[in-house]
């Protein structure tokens, strides 16, 4: 059984009657029928310079947070951390239903890795679909919904579960670049420095770092499985879901089998200041 409940100028919510902690086959064809139309997909043309030619680059995802249109997303979507010098010329979202609206740069938090986009709509009085960040504790084994872009296939629909429900910045960050440390290491063969066993990750994937680096406290971060990310390409902002609808976290990296996203008390913290 579920119940269904959304009013305009009401975040999309749901009250499922689980199974085992889990939606069902019909439940989840339920949920991202109406959850899908939350998420959109940030378009972003480059300005012609001396160093780029003028592209058009789809970057990744976003997700409705207010009625008015506020739109949470990650820096890295917008703001290249390996290239500062490119140049927006124009920025845009997409909806599930294709239609597309301007949008302009509300804030960003760059220790936190989060932009606040907000739709420029001609219609005052147009009033968006959105979702609420959770204010829950989240929990270790938790089914999570995640909408979004991997590969570049649009409005996706992998689904996983908690890994574990929070890690600060400085626990992951050191864990991570000491362990990108090692492979290189392993890779040159100078194994009487590797302070880790690597053989098991060898073979696995790791993003680039150069975005975690640029964070610092207080973010926070949700490991998830099985959501089958794809290192820095179309699954960046790609929000988390709760079986409620509520907002859990938001994809920012892969690293071995682990997604590592936003958590939402930091995604949170950043709509405060709206």
């Amino acid at each position: 059984m579920c119940v269904y409940l959304y009013e305009m100028d009401a975040p999309k919510t749901f009250n499922f009657s689980l199974v085992k902690g889990r939606l069902s086959e019909k439940q989840r064809e339920e949920f991202y029928t109406e959850m899908k139309h939350v998420v959109v997909n940030v378009e972003i043309w480059v300005k012609a310079t001396k160093k780029h030619k003028a592209t058009f680059d789809c970057e990744g995802g976003g997700v409705l947070i207010s009625p008015q249109g506020h739109i949470l997303t990650l820096m890295d979507v917008i703001l290249d951390p390996n290239d500062e010098d490119k140049i927006i010329e124009k920025l845009q979202v997409k909806t599930n239903d294709g239609e597309s609206y301007p949008v302009k740069i509300i804030s960003t938090t760059k220790n936190l890795g989060v932009a606040v986009l907000k739709i420029d709509s001609k219609d005052s009085e147009t009033r968006f679909p959105y979702a609420s960040i959770c204010n829950d504790e989240l929990k270790i084994g938790e089914e999570i919904y995640p909408i979004g872009h991997p590969g570049y296939l649009d409005f996706s629909f992998p689904v996983g579960h908690i890994s574990f429900p929070c890690r600060e910045y400085d626990e992951l960050n050191n864990s991570l670049i000491q362990e990108n440390a090692d492979l290189e290491l392993l890779k040159k063969r100078d194994i009487s420095l590797v302070k880790f066993d690597l053989s098991h990750k060898s073979i696995c994937y790791v993003d680039n770092l150069s975005s975690l680096r640029k964070l610092s406290s207080p973010v926070c971060f949700v490991t998830v499985n099985n959501v089958h990310g794809d290192g820095r390409g179309g699954a960046r902002g790609m929000p988390f879901f709760n079986h409620r609808g509520e907002i859990i976290g938001m994809y920012f990296l892969l690293a071995y089998d682990q997604c590592f996203g936003i958590h939402a008390k930091t995604l949170y913290s950043v709509k405060q200041r709206i």
